[in-house]
């Protein structure tokens, strides 16, 4: 009996852990398969940015675009610090590379980006930048507009950023807000539970 206790307690704490998700930061909406506005350049010599704040220090967990598919490749996203009406130009805070799938459909657009991440920010302003480094082999474009765009936005061309609030592309950014964990580490749940089955038999065998 004792045994059951001590592995139910371990499986409810685990359970906790396993259902634990990343909140919303950011959800711009997409800009459908064939939106009516335009569709901006991604590629080596155009990247493109738009600028999020964050009300408490969070955990970025994953970053995402609505890219057009065109016929894939690999692509970077970064974070920048804020540099006012454009990102800072200084290496990213942040940057990861990600996989444009390709599509059946001529143009089609879907989210792309970079999940698992573990990016701690502070509470503050920054860009996130979806890019076509060097090294990269996407070339293709973000759709415009998304429902609900973000209000500053800007584009890399050459070698300097320039302010263009009217890209409108999608953006959706996912983390976990709060200086500390969101939920206790598994292996401390674990020790927790083993301690409460500690408890339950010291328990019984008074009684």
């Amino acid at each position: 009996m004792i045994k059951k206790i001590a592995i139910a307690v371990v499986v409810l704490m685990l359970g906790c852990c396993l259902q634990a998700q990343a909140a919303v930061i950011v959800d711009t909406g997409d800009a459908g398969s064939a939106p009516s506005g335009n569709t901006w350049s991604l590629y080596h010599y155009q990247w493109l940015a738009a600028e999020f704040s964050l009300g408490q220090a969070t955990t970025i967990t994953d970053v995402y675009g609505w890219i057009a598919n065109y016929t894939g490749g690999t692509a970077s996203l970064a974070i920048y610090a804020d540099g006012g009406e454009t990102p800072v130009s200084a290496p990213a805070l942040f940057s990861a590379n990600f996989n444009v799938v390709a599509s059946e459909l001529a143009g089609g657009a879907d989210w792309h980006g970079a999940s698992g991440l573990s990016w701690d920010l502070d509470a503050g302003t920054y860009w996130a930048s979806f890019e076509s480094r060097p090294n990269d082999t996407y070339n293709g474009g973000m759709p415009s507009p998304s429902a609900n765009p973000l209000v500053n936005e800007a584009y890399w061309y050459g070698s300097n950023w320039y302010a263009y609030d009217d890209l409108n592309f999608g953006v959706k950014i996912l983390g976990n807000a709060g200086s500390g964990p969101v939920v206790p580490e598994p292996a401390s749940m674990i020790l927790m539970g083993i301690g409460l089955a500690g408890a339950a038999m010291r328990r019984r065998k008074r009684a």
